[in-house]
Parts: structure tokens; C-alpha cells; sequence
């Protein structure tokens, strides 16, 4: 039912949310069509023992030094180096820089990205830039350069290409189609959110209201709420034939201890007491605030009898509760009046509350001791 609400709203205001869409996504296109195109080639090296090493002790050796990922990791670094680069940049072929110059300036620069594959002897250089020759080329450099400062480096180790660099056809960035199904969706969120704004400038309180299911002093349903919730299960009783009963509960304080503590920790503490009797009340019943320091619970399928032991057994657990001000530290203790009324197909939901509220009424004019009373239709 609340869902309802929500969706007549979009529904109203559906060009809000279409327009905040399409601007949106349209604006996310434009963005990632107007990118420059960025492309990358990738060169992948393997490291192994060197094959002249005749001596089986020493192979043994150097693949045991190959486990604890030391050379490996510095060979990756030596490739990642500055020296590397500029020594691969400098050896760039004369063909690609010829080009350049014919272009009208030097070349952008091309980001080198050097990774250790892990558990693997395998390092993997990826050259990045905008324009698909030079990374291809700029790849190939820094591994060649890299190949050569460490094969003169070690006389045990030697680094190969396993997999060549290759020109890439495709720019793997921008994703056009994926950046606009991106907009597209936060467009849809955008739009959404756009239309909720408008009803709200529009009607800023009363909308709002009437779609919150809460109340927001006592963290409980609110009145309206119980009343719709109460009229469907009504019908549903109805159809059924199944009882269905209403408590009106009034909470006070012993000995008036609440009044001696400031207004915010008189709500911090009801607050506290709500969620302890919503604890332990059945998950599918419904306690809401009715008014002042009254609340109304709901209860399903329940019987008069019923109805009065769960009543005797949740004042029973509110009795022996302590609530602690958090402030001064002093305990407080609450006790409710319970006044109560069993549906049995007989009676509206208004007609219900008012035998709830007359039920409440009995008990506040009872002898102290927290007298339940049960008031309204008796069943067949």
C-alpha cells in the first residue's frame, strides 16, 4: 500500500523523472564520446634460470631463489625504473619519431605500468598513451631495455619475451556504450530523486506525512498507520474468522522519576522503553504511538484469553526492566495501564478502538496494582 504512494507520485511527475534521465545520459555520452581515445599494448617477460648453467647445484639454486619472489620483484622494479624509460624512450625507432615531428610536435607522453603476475615468474609491462603505435612501440622498448640491463645484470637469471606486445586496434578507453549505460542509471536514480523534490517543494509537509509509516519522536508506527493497518486486518478477520484484538497501553513512570530528568532524556528514555516492548511482542504484531504517552498494539489471531496473557506477561517483563538515565545514572522503572478489546466480526475499526479506549478507561479507574481489563466483544 505504501509503495502506491511512491509510485503515484512518479507516475504524476513522470516527466521530471524522464527528463532527469535523458539529461543525464545524454551529458554522460557527450562526456565519454568527447575523450580523448586511450590505448594500450602489453609485453609479457618470464624469468628463468639461464639455459648455460651446467651445474645442476646451482640450477637448484637459483630456482629456489626464484620461490621467495625476490629477483622477480626486482627485475620488475628495474623495468619500472626511470633509467628504463628514459633509455626506452630514447631508443625509440627513428621511423616513429620522424612521424611525430612530421605531426607538428613531440610526442605525448606514454604511462609504462610493470606488475609481477603473482606465483608466477612472469612480469607484465602495459604501456598506455593516445596513440596505438606509440604504446605498441614504447612497450616493446622498455622490455627490450629491460631484458638487456638484466641479462648483463645476473650471470644466473635471463629474462624472454613469452608474449610480444601487440599494436591494439581498439582504445580501451573510453567505453563509450559502458559509460552511457552507466548515465543511464544514475540518471533513472537522478530523475526519481527530481520528482520526490518537486512534491516535496510542492506540498512539504503533507506528502511527506502521509507516506512515513513512523513516528519520528518515538521510532514506533504512527497513528495512521495503525489505523490502515487495522482496518485491512479487519477484512482479513473478517474473511477469516479469526479474532483480533486492540490494546490501548498508557506508560508511567513509579513514583513520577521521569519528571525529575530533562525533556531529551524523557524521550531518549521512552524511546529505550518502545523498543524493549516491541522486543518482545510477536514479529508480525503492530505497536504504534497513539498519543501524549499512550501506544496501541496490535495484536493477531488472538483470543481473549490470549489477549489477557499476553498482556500479564509483557507488563510482568516491563516491571522488572530497569531503564537507566544515561545522564545522572539513576534507574527508572515504568508500568503501564492496559486496556484492551477483542475483535469478533461484530464491530468497525472504530467502533473497536473507542471498546479499547473504554477499556483503558476501567483500568485507570481500578485499584492500584495494574488492573487488565479486557472490555468489548465477548466471542461466540
Amino acid at each position: 500500500m505504501e509503495l502506491k504512494k511512491y509510485f503515484s507520485i512518479l507516475l504524476h511527475w513522470w516527466w521530471v523523472v524522464l527528463a532527469g534521465f535523458l539529461v543525464v545520459t545524454v551529458a554522460g555520452f557527450a562526456f565519454s564520446f568527447s575523450r580523448k581515445p586511450m590505448y594500450q599494448s602489453s609485453i609479457t617477460l618470464i624469468v628463468n634460470p639461464k639455459a648455460s648453467i651446467a651445474d645442476l647445484t646451482a640450477v637448484r639454486q637459483s630456482l629456489d631463489t626464484l620461490e621467495n619472489a625476490s629477483v622477480i620483484n626486482t627485475y620488475a622494479e628495474i623495468a619500472r625504473s626511470r633509467k628504463i624509460y628514459e633509455l626506452a624512450k630514447a631508443g625509440e625507432s627513428a621511423a616513429s619519431t620522424s612521424a611525430s615531428a612530421a605531426a607538428g610536435g613531440a610526442q605525448a607522453p606514454v604511462e609504462i605500468l610493470v606488475n609481477v603476475i603473482q606465483k608466477t615468474n612472469l612480469i607484465r609491462i602495459d604501456a598506455r598513451g593516445g596513440s596505438p603505435q606509440q604504446v605498441h612501440s614504447m612497450a616493446n622498448a622498455v622490455a627490450d631495455q629491460s631484458i638487456a640491463y638484466v641479462n648483463d645484470l645476473n650471470e644466473l637469471y635471463e629474462i624472454t619475451v613469452l608474449d610480444s606486445a601487440e599494436l591494439p586496434a581498439l582504445p580501451y578507453s573510453p567505453n563509450v556504450l559502458r559509460d552511457t549505460g552507466l548515465a543511464a542509471a544514475l540518471g533513472s536514480i537522478f530523475g526519481i530523486f527530481a520528482a520526490f523534490a518537486v512534491e516535496y517543494l510542492r506540498r512539504p509537509i503533507g506528502v511527506f506525512e502521509s507516506l512515513s509509516i513512523l513516528d519520528g519522536e518515538t521510532g514506533l508506527h504512527n497513528k495512521r498507520y495503525f489505523l490502515q493497518r487495522l482496518r485491512e486486518e479487519i477484512n482479513r478477520s473478517k474473511r477469516n474468522k479469526r479474532p483480533l484484538s486492540v490494546c490501548l497501553i498508557n506508560l508511567n513512570s513509579l513514583n513520577n522519576a521521569e519528571a525529575q530528568v530533562p525533556k531529551q532524556a524523557q524521550v531518549m528514555l521512552r524511546r529505550r522503553v518502545y523498543a524493549y516492548l516491541r522486543r518482545h511482542i510477536r514479529q508480525d504484531e503492530i505497536l504504534a504511538h497513539w498519543d501524549n504517552d499512550k501506544i496501541a498494539w496490535m495484536l493477531l489471531d488472538t483470543s481473549k484469553r490470549a489477549t489477557e496473557q499476553a498482556i500479564e506477561r509483557l507488563c510482568s517483563l516491563l516491571e522488572k526492566r530497569a531503564f537507566e538515565e544515561e545522564e545522572s545514572g539513576g534507574k527508572l522503572y515504568y508500568s503501564g495501564s492496559f486496556g484492551a478489546a477483542v475483535y469478533t466480526g461484530f464491530v468497525n475499526d472504530t467502533e473497536l478502538i473507542t471498546l479499547s479506549e473504554q477499556a483503558l478507561r476501567q483500568t485507570a479507574q481500578s485499584a492500584p496494582g495494574n488492573v487488565h481489563v479486557i472490555a468489548g466483544i465477548d466471542e461466540e
